[in-house]
């Protein structure tokens, strides 16, 4: 029997490696691993039998709103785990949560939580 959608166990330092090629188009310590572009359609609505899915190659899209989060996309657990993606401004942001129960998936508000990390950091 196979399993699927869950159940990793993942440390900050396990989901990072994750980010990096995304925010470089594909490219770590100056070599290619993933071919570039491979990330343009990322967290765009995808289609998905004719209707769109706002979801893009196992990313979420940001609600839109605040434009420091134009292009930006996010890898989200249920648990609270995060993988914020922000291609434009070259960061990545880790957050992991180790919540009882599944909370659903918007956990944390985006305006509320990378916008000001984001402006802090410039």
């Amino acid at each position: 029997m196979g399993l699927g959608g869950g159940g990793l166990s993942a440390t900050l330092r396990d989901n990072g490696p994750f980010g990096l090629p995304v925010v470089n188009d594909g490219v770590v310590n100056g070599k290619g691993i993933v071919p570039r572009g491979r990330f343009n359609g990322a967290g765009s609505a995808q289609g998905n039998r004719g209707k769109p899915v706002d979801y893009g190659y196992t990313w979420w899209p940001l609600p839109a709103g605040d434009p420091i989060h134009e292009d930006a996309f996010e890898a989200r657990g249920i648990f609270g785990q995060l993988v914020y993606i922000n291609r434009r401004e070259q960061l990545v942001i880790l957050v992991l949560s180790a919540r009882p129960k599944p909370t659903g998936m918007n956990v944390i508000s985006d305006e509320a939580f990378f916008g000001p990390v984001i402006r802090a950091l410039r």
